[in-house]
């Protein structure tokens, strides 16, 4: 298979395999879209959602990372392709900055 300019790897970190679950926080933080990320960097992620044309071109992102805490990124949308959505994370925090804002009830995401 040939390597041409539009298939190249744009990326500038190379993304690792992953199946994690997340959910998108609209803008108005009174409702929430369940998503799962598919392959993630530091910089960025792959997600994929049933209602994918729901998530709006920046958003807030709740999951969970490795030493078990919440975290809440705010995102910006790269590129839509079906129900997959090419995410860039632009500022990391604790979901503790949203706690006021989002009502959860699933024990997967305590805010």
């Amino acid at each position: 298979m040939l390597t041409t300019a539009a298939t190249r790897e744009r990326r500038q970190e190379q993304r690792m395999r992953c199946l994690k679950s997340g959910r998108v926080v609209l803008a108005n933080h009174n409702s929430t879209l369940d998503c799962r990320l598919r392959s993630q960097s530091p910089r960025g992620a792959r997600l994929e959602c049933e209602q994918s044309n729901l998530i709006p071109p920046s958003f807030t992102l709740l999951r969970r990372v490795a030493d078990g805490t919440t975290r809440a990124d705010h995102c910006e949308v790269v590129w839509r392709s079906g129900g997959a959505t090419g995410i860039r994370f632009v500022k990391q925090s604790t979901a503790n900055t949203l706690r006021n804002h989002v009502v959860s009830n699933d024990s997967r995401y305590p805010v």
